[in-house]
């Protein structure tokens, strides 16, 4: 098959123009990140930061060829990884190393047979031990969230959460042994976002950091309603497939969050299912008409002036000061949480008693010696 002769010219390039090409995206999806930033959009930045990831790795952060990240690890093998359910670093570091490096006879023509094996690949030890080694060095990070207070309007503003966020790394004590473009350093981009995608929190932090313990972040987001939540996504900018995400609503009363236009349209509508209405020429308004004009106009100004009254008549904020702890790992279940989080509250019960006997000691003894 003969080539046409304007593919033949020595300027045109397609491998370094390549080179050139995802070499210059890395500066784009930054700059998309910035743009993002500035206009408080999470969807810009989740999206720029998913091509970041995606170009770093040289594969789809949502496909199986992130396990193009390790070394060792071929398209065949991914391809045998897929078909056993293998599909990301996290999975493959779980596999027992025995299990991947036992001999079998999965040539390319049969792959997709792969599941009624015993085997995967055709490889000796230690090549198990290292894939493996190699899948449990990439960053594991851990989400943890604690609820100070909550300030509560009585459904005058929407409710406001105090909260403290607590990002690490679980696999600190390991080495990592990851490679990124330049040999640079790792680094996480933390992104927090409502349900409205409207930016609240963006945090980057190097990976090195987060080894050395976790680091907290303060924030104070709102709920405007109870369907409303709060997303928290921490990634590595350098890889793809590891972000992990956590979300959080608030443990308040529905009568706590303001009802909005919206609801009630949606609550008049429901209600309103299958009636017939009969509308006459008497609920026109004849706007030739001055005096039925100026009439509407003043009942519109002194609707204002009373919903204006009752927002400074307001109750104050009251503050909810149930403090609840979540955490997001795998390694720890619904039970083993619930447990943690009964031993800090009798914990701080406890220090709290102690407190109080010690200024009643107190009290006494400066009574004692006042009399």
């Amino acid at each position: 098959m003969t080539r046409s002769a304007e593919f033949r010219s020595d300027d045109f390039q397609p491998f370094h123009d390549s080179i050139t090409i995802f070499k210059q995206a890395f500066r784009v999806a930054r700059a998309i990140i910035g743009v993002g930033i500035e206009k408080k959009d999470s969807g810009i930045i989740r999206n720029a930061g998913f091509l970041f990831r995606s170009i770093a790795s040289k594969a789809w952060e949502d496909r199986s060829l992130t396990l193009r990240q390790i070394d060792q690890v071929g398209m065949k093998s991914i391809k045998i990884f897929t078909c056993k359910g293998i599909n990301s670093i996290e999975k493959l570091s779980k596999q027992d190393p025995g299990y991947v490096e036992l001999v079998g006879r999965c040539s390319s023509r049969f792959i997709c047979l792969a599941n009624n094996t015993n085997q995967l690949l055709n490889r000796h030890p230690p090549f198990g031990n290292n894939i493996v080694a190699a899948a449990k060095s990439f960053p594991k990070f851990t989400i943890g969230v604690d609820e100070q207070y909550l300030l509560l309007h009585q459904g005058a503003k929407p409710v406001q959460a105090v909260l403290k966020l607590s990002i690490g790394v679980a696999n600190a004590g390991k080495n990592m042994r990851v490679k990124t473009r330049s040999n640079s350093s790792l680094h996480a981009s933390i992104v927090v976002w409502n349900s409205n995608d409207d930016l609240v929190e963006f945090k980057r932090i190097q990976v090195k950091a987060l080894m050395e313990g976790p680091r907290t972040i303060d924030i104070k987001p709102l709920f405007a309603s109870v369907d409303t939540k709060m997303s928290i996504q921490v990634s590595c900018d350098e890889c793809a497939g590891l972000q992990e995400v956590f979300e959080y609503r608030p443990q308040a009363e529905p009568e706590e969050f303001p009802q909005t236009a919206v609801d009630d349209t949606l609550r008049c509508v429901d209600l309103g299912a299958g009636l017939e209405i009969d509308s006459s020429d008497d609920d026109l308004i004849d706007l030739t008409d001055a005096a039925a004009m100026e009439r509407m106009m003043d009942t519109h100004v002194g609707g204002g002036k009373e919903k204006s009254f009752a927002a400074k008549d307001a109750p104050a904020p009251r503050k909810y000061g149930s403090k609840r702890s979540y955490e997001h790992s795998e390694h720890n279940n619904i039970a083993e949480i619930q447990e943690n989080h009964r031993k800090k509250s009798r914990n701080n019960a406890s220090r709290n008693n102690h407190i109080n006997n010690h200024l009643i000691m107190s009290f006494s003894d400066e009574e004692d010696q006042l009399a």
